[in-house]
C-alpha cells in the first residue's frame, strides 16, 4: 500500500517546536522509506514560519551515515536509481517556484570513505510546494518532504481538500488542540486511516486499507481477518 500521506497543523497547536519534531520523525523515520511517512504537510499561515524554522532545526539534526552505528539516524537508500529520482523530485520542485530549506543532494563524506559508494541522499526540506510539484504527487519513499503553507480563513472543506489533492489515500491526520476542527477536517478526507495529534499508530485490532492508489483491501481488525482468512460464498435454496 502506498501513500503520499497529508498532515495539516493548525495555527492552535501548543507546542510548535514539538510538533514539528513529531512530523520531522514521522517523515524520515526509515530514511522516509516508510508507506504512511508524513509526505505531504500542511501549516496554518500564522506560525508557518515558526514551523519552518523549527522543522529544518530538527530535519538538520539527523545525521547522515552508516546504518550500523547508533547514532546515524538516516542511512542509504535501497539503490542508486532512488537516489537519481530524489534530485529529479527536488529539482522539478525548485523549478516550480518552491524553496530548498535544507538538503537537496546526495550525500557526501569524508575522502576515501567506503560510505562514498552507498546510495545516501540529504534529508531534504522543501518550502512552499504545491500540488503541480512531483513531491506531492507521487510517493516520494525517500528523505525528501514538501512543506505547504494554508492561508489564514482557509475552511475546514478547503484544507481536506488540499490533503485529499493526491492520488493516494492511505493515512492522514490533523495536529491541533480542538479535537472538533480535527474531527470535522478528517471526516471529509478520503483516507484508510487518519490521527489527531499522531501519525503512524497501527494496531492489530484496527482494520488498515488503503484509498485511491494506495491500494484496495484490508488487512488488521476483524474486518481484515475475514477479508483474509475467510472465503465468501453465496448460497441459494
Amino acid at each position: 500500500m502506498g501513500g503520499s500521506d497529508g498532515f495539516y497543523v493548525a495555527a492552535d497547536v501548543e507546542d510548535v517546536r514539538g510538533t514539528a519534531l513529531n512530523l520531522a520523525t514521522g517523515k524520515f523515520d526509515m530514511n522516509g522509506e516508510n508507506c504512511d511517512a508524513c509526505e505531504r504537510i500542511f501549516v496554518h499561515a500564522d506560525i508557518f514560519e515558526q514551523f519552518c524554522q523549527e522543522f529544518v532545526r530538527s530535519v538538520e539534526s539527523f545525521t547522515v551515515g552508516d546504518a550500523n552505528v547508533e547514532s546515524t539516524y538516516i542511512g542509504p537508500l535501497y539503490c542508486a536509481a532512488q537516489v537519481t529520482r530524489m534530485q529529479e523530485l527536488v529539482d522539478d520542485a525548485v523549478q516550480k517556484g518552491a524553496t530548498l530549506a535544507c538538503g537537496g543532494a546526495p550525500a557526501r563524506f569524508e575522502e576515501g570513505s567506503p560510505l562514498n559508494n552507498g546510495f545516501f541522499y540529504l534529508p531534504t526540506v522543501l518550502l512552499n510546494c504545491d500540488s503541480s510539484m512531483r513531491v506531492f504527487n507521487e510517493e516520494v519513499f525517500g528523505p525528501v518532504v514538501g512543506l505547504q503553507r494554508i492561508p489564514e480563513g482557509s475552511t475546514v472543506e478547503q484544507i481536506a481538500q488540499e490533503i485529499n489533492n493526491s492520488p493516494y489515500g492511505l493515512t492522514a491526520g490533523v495536529y491541533s488542540k480542538d479535537k472538533q476542527l480535527a474531527t470535522e477536517i478528517l471526516e471529509h478526507v478520503d483516507c484508510g486511516t487518519v490521527y489527531w495529534n499522531k501519525h503512524g499508530v497501527v494496531e492489530p485490532w484496527m482494520p488498515w486499507a488503503g484509498r485511491k492508489d494506495s491500494g484496495s483491501g484490508t488487512f488488521l481488525g476483524l474486518q481484515g481477518i475475514r477479508e483474509c482468512f475467510c472465503k465468501t460464498k453465496a448460497c441459494f435454496f
